[in-house]
């Protein structure tokens, strides 16, 4: 039931987004549009790769069980940050928007 909210809230926010910046978008020539594409597709995948793979695996290499849980977060918002700061700066950069204005 969790997985199919969360599924919702992100096809929801992605329809917002593509909504909010529709007449931005429909000016891109269409190899801006696969470069957007590729480059969130690339840096979510990589985030993901490194959490469920990477962070697993150090996390399994920690004996005391009740450390697992407080370094799996600190992998998790030390891999979501920099995904962030990339999406911000390559994503925005290409669409011409300036994030504090937003």
């Amino acid at each position: 039931m969790l997985e199919i909210l969360t599924s919702i809230i992100s096809i929801i926010f992605v329809a917002y987004t593509l909504h909010k910046y529709r007449e931005k978008i429909f000016t891109l020539p269409l190899k801006s549009l696969f470069a957007i594409a590729g480059l969130f597709a690339s840096i979510i995948a990589g985030a993901a790769f490194l959490i469920y793979y990477v962070g697993n695996w150090l996390v399994g290499m920690i004996p005391w069980s009740p450390l697992r849980l407080p370094v799996f977060i600190v992998i998790v918002i030390a891999v979501i940050y920099p995904a962030k700061w990339l999406l911000w700066s390559n994503v925005f950069r290409v669409l011409h928007v300036d994030a504090e204005r937003e």
